[in-house]
């Protein structure tokens, strides 16, 4: 009895021991990081493009910088922010905004981890952060962001990975009056306007072992957004996501825009690694890995045709 007392007290003083360091140790990353960032905005030019502003934080490739020069450019103090495809909150695009902004925040994406994570997060004690569990459809989508807006009172940022469906999830949103989107595109696709076919159950290891085939084409977004009153303002420093502002508010950006010649650049990564469905990971280079897709029927979004990788129609 005293001894099972004696290891209940134990590993509770270890796990209190284990909870405190790795908050402080986290603290002093953001830490970190905020001064990184104040640094780096202290050397704007319009000379600069966006991804010159990536700062990592709590994202996956520098988003956090990212978002942190365009909240200062917009003026948009404490940003209302929609993120779909969020995983467990550890590393995603709005946490660091929801630290050092306030930004309220609603969470959705299919993880039975994110609810408690968020609830024991630093972020939920500062400011509001609403989850929603569950798998994001087509037929869903709009409706979960309708529910977002009511909670925050309107959304200002929105950005989607949901590595499959992303393309026909957005086209499926009200964008009305938001400021920022940020998608991520596939950039094996190219500069086709290109997506998956739309699977409400789409899994990206279904189409090829390494999960290369999903989501959409840099053209696809840029050719949808646009016509919806949105211009890119640049990419993330790896070329997987993808920033587009508000056409009225594109004065407030003073950075080198990109030009339609710019897209073969702006789609040219250069991560190499390629999770297996196994969790078994290798390293392959850009043509490769497109040269091993090129048969896979994707649709051209301004169309509707099936057609390849390389945008030829494929016959019935």
């Amino acid at each position: 009895m005293l001894s099972r007392l004696r290891n209940s007290i134990v590993n509770k003083i270890e796990n209190l021991i284990r909870h405190t360091l790795h908050e402080s140790l986290e603290e002093i990353h953001y830490i970190n990081g905020v001064q990184l960032i104040r640094d780096n905005l202290s050397r704007k030019s319009k000379t600069r493009e966006l991804a010159d502003y990536s700062v990592k934080i709590f994202s996956q490739f520098g988003e956090d910088g990212i978002f942190e020069y365009l909240s200062e450019s917009l003026n948009c103090v404490r940003p209302r922010f929609v993120e779909f495809g969020v995983g467990d909150f550890s590393e995603c695009n709005s946490r660091f905004i929801s630290r050092n902004r306030l930004a309220e925040v609603v969470l959705i994406d299919k993880n039975e981890r994110l609810e408690a994570a968020v609830r024991n997060s630093q972020e939920a004690r500062r400011t509001k952060i609403k989850t929603y569990n569950t798998w994001v459809t087509v037929e869903n989508a709009n409706n979960l962001f309708d529910l977002a807006r009511e909670e925050l009172g309107g959304i200002d940022f929105l950005s989607i990975d949901l590595d499959g469906n992303d393309y026909w999830i957005l086209s499926s949103l009200n964008l009305q009056d938001l400021q920022v989107i940020c998608v991520e595109f596939n950039p094996f696709f190219g500069r086709q306007p290109l997506s998956v076919e739309y699977n409400a159950s789409f899994n990206r290891h279904s189409r090829n072992e390494f999960g290369d085939v999903y989501g959409a084409s840099l053209g696809a977004f840029k050719g949808f957004l646009e016509l919806n009153g949105f211009t890119l303002v640049g990419t993330n420093e790896v070329r997987t996501n993808a920033f587009f502002v508000a056409n009225n508010l594109i004065g407030l950006i003073d950075i080198k825009i990109p030009k339609d010649s710019d897209l073969a650049k702006l789609t040219f990564t250069t991560t190499r690694d390629r999770l297996h469905a196994s969790g078994k990971v290798d390293f392959v280079d850009y043509e490769s890995r497109v040269s091993a897709i090129e048969k896979v029927t994707l649709i051209n979004t301004m169309n509707g045709e099936r057609v390849n990788i390389a945008g030829e129609p494929l016959s019935e």
